[in-house]
């Protein structure tokens, strides 16, 4: 890790810092990237995933009849929800500086847009013209997988975030900024902003859930959509080499295990 790091443009347009572990996510193009749907505005994190967890579940309503000893089911449709643990790390108060503006722009990006107010008085929640959606792209693990690579603009998942977790690692401890003003007031006046504490480490946590863009299911044998849900290949390799559907993938699996285990 750089002792220092300096903030500048990064790739997309993106703001970076010139720290060691930036420059190695840049080459393993390992990041999490926020879109904000509405403003366009997007903020990129290096890839520290503390815990992922992508769950489907069917949602079923079900009716008990007289005589039956099994209610009769009807099936309602499949949510996924991603839950998502990171953190964000800094070496130096610049970087610790930069976190601390990413936090508070993607914290802002759960509030809605609003038209103008159509006079002095305040604006309410009557004038809400569109609602906080986003984007969220994590390699292959969060994508649209339509899109496969690409930026988050155009491979990213939309979804809904129903809010963002922020809880400073207090055990790191902070980083105040000692270049900072004092009160005007005071003996020692001097340009900054001083009293300010800028986390070493920041953990931040999400749900989010996914608003299905694409096809999804079954046609006949065939998945209607072949590269969800992480950009998987239509056809399987088995060890030989040869293509094999997805309806051999039980028969590709004990191949690969009796190999494994010498039989």
């Amino acid at each position: 890790m750089a002792g220092n790091s300096r903030e500048h443009a990064g790739l997309d347009g993106f703001l970076q810092d010139g720290a060691a572990d930036t420059n190695l996510a840049i080459a393993r193009g390992q990041f999490l990237d926020i879109l904000h749907i509405p403003s366009g505005q997007k903020i990129r994190f290096k890839a520290y995933i503390g815990d992922f967890q992508d769950k489907y579940a069917s949602d079923w309503t079900n009716e008990s009849v007289y005589g039956r000893m099994d209610p009769i089911y009807q099936f309602q449709g499949t949510n996924r929800v991603i839950t998502l643990d990171w953190t964000v790390p800094s070496n130096s108060v610049a970087e610790a500086k930069l976190n601390h503006r990413k936090c508070a722009l993607l914290f802002s990006m759960l509030y809605p847009n609003y038209e103008d107010a159509p006079s002095s008085g305040r604006t309410s929640a009557t004038q809400i013209t569109t609602a906080p959606l986003f984007k969220v792209k994590l390699g292959n693990l969060i994508q649209d997988p339509t899109a496969g690579s690409g930026t988050v603009e155009d491979a990213g998942l939309v979804g809904v975030i129903e809010g963002f977790l922020y809880t400073p690692d207090l055990e790191e401890g902070m980083i105040d900024d000692i270049g900072g003003a004092s009160p005007e007031s005071g003996p020692f006046p001097i340009a900054g902003g001083y009293g300010n504490l800028y986390p070493k480490a920041v953990k931040l946590a999400m749900e989010f859930k996914v608003l299905h863009t694409h096809g999804l299911g079954w046609q006949g044998t065939e998945k209607r959509e072949k590269q969800f849900p992480y950009g998987d290949t239509p056809a399987l390799q088995d060890p030989a080499g040869d293509t094999t559907s997805s309806s051999n993938m039980d028969e590709v699996s004990e191949s690969n295990e009796a190999q494994a285990l010498g039989e």
